[in-house]
Formats: structure tokens, C-alpha cells, sequence
């Protein structure tokens, strides 16, 4: 898939009413869309959320929207994804403007790139995977698609997290150390050595719980 992030214009959706839904609109009236409207599976057409309304797919298609979306949790949002691209609709990336990118990553297709985070050179950034507000990539890491590296969470240098990983406000993951796809680091946890797809892991030293 394809990633926009350079001179975006034009009209966009956001798939997801909640809470980071509305974080992710911020975010993409600040780097230049037009967001027109959400989509939601649980609230009806016509139901206001802050500055926009939830719209009907006729709608959306009507407007020709681009989509983003916006649900913090990972297998759902991987789910509507990967949907919505096989029905043909338009998937983009967002990042905030208070973001730093080197730039040499080029974050996948309906990656979130949250407010004062930071993703250092040779990083790389999965589609649909979220680096939350102030999070931390450093050089080299890898962020898995559709995985989660919450609000304040950093990863040391080419450290690397699995597809539909969350790893937890206020977490580390130190240099090289490898969490496996699926797997869940509690907020404020330090994992110090590799953790296995699925495993969930707290504490300092993180441990498995």
C-alpha cells in the first residue's frame, strides 16, 4: 500500500467515533485535511462527535473521502482496515505536525503518528500501527503493523515490536530486545530481554504475569 503524508488536501473520514478517533482528527485537520465526517459501527448517521457528525457510507462515498482508521484497539482496527482496502477505499497516514520524522522512514498506509512523537533514522513504521503522543522510536526500531506504542512509551535503538503489539504508557523496550507479534507490555513496564508472540509482560524488570 501506498503512504500520504506529503501536501495532503481533500476530504477525509475517520473511522472510529471514540476517543482516538477524535485524537486522530485533530491531528489530520492540523496536517491539512478536510475531515468531513466519522464512521462508526456503533453510532447512527447524523450523531454529533466535537466538530463533526458521523456520516453514512453513502455519504462518504458521495464526498470521495479518504479513510484513516482511528480505534486504538489492534485487532479491530486491523480488521476494519484491511477491509475497507479490499472494498477499494482510500487508506492514508496521518502524523501531527509537532511530530519529528526522519526522513528516512515513510510511515505504511493508516499508521498514526500522535503529537511531540519522535521516530529516528532507519526506523520503520508498519501500516496501521500507532506511535502515540510523545512516544519514542529510536534509530533502527521496528513497529509492527497494527501494533500500539501507547502515549510516553519508547523503544531503544533497533529494537523491535511484532504485528498487534501494544506496549503501554510510560514503557521501555531496551535496544535490540524483540517483542513477538500479539504481545502486551503494561504501562511502565522496562523489558530488558526478547518476550514471545502473545505473552504479556509487566513490571521492572518486566515479567511475564
Amino acid at each position: 500500500m501506498s503512504t500520504e503524508t506529503q501536501q495532503p488536501l481533500g476530504p477525509l473520514v475517520i473511522y472510529g467515533a471514540g476517543g482516538h478517533g477524535r485524537v486522530v482528527a485533530d491531528a489530520a485537520r492540523a496536517q491539512g485535511w478536510r475531515v468531513v465526517g466519522f464512521l462508526d459501527d456503533l453510532a447512527p448517521a447524523g450523531t454529533a462527535v466535537g466538530e463533526s457528525n458521523v456520516l453514512s457510507a453513502t455519504q462518504v462515498r458521495d464526498a470521495r473521502a479518504a479513510v484513516i482508521v482511528g480505534i486504538g484497539d489492534n485487532k479491530t482496527r486491523e480488521r476494519i482496515q484491511l477491509r475497507l482496502v479490499s472494498e477499494g477505499w482510500r487508506v492514508i497516514t496521518v502524523i501531527h505536525p509537532t511530530a519529528w520524522i526522519s526522513p528516512s522512514v515513510a510511515p505504511g498506509s493508516g499508521a498514526f503518528v500522535g503529537a511531540g512523537a519522535i521516530v529516528q533514522a532507519g526506523a520503520a513504521i508498519g501500516e496501521g500501527a500507532i506511535v502515540n503522543t510523545r512516544a519514542v522510536i529510536e534509530h533502527h526500531c521496528v513497529v509492527g503493523e497494527f501494533a500500539h506504542v501507547a502515549p510516553g512509551a519508547a523503544l531503544g535503538g533497533a529494537a523491535t515490536i511484532g504485528r498487534g503489539t501494544l506496549v503501554g504508557m510510560q514503557a521501555a523496550v531496551l535496544p535490540i530486545v524483540r517483542v513477538g507479534a500479539g504481545a502486551t507490555v503494561g504501562a511502565g513496564a522496562v523489558v530488558t530481554k526478547d518476550v514471545g508472540a502473545g505473552i504479556t509482560v509487566v513490571g521492572v524488570p518486566a515479567r511475564v504475569r
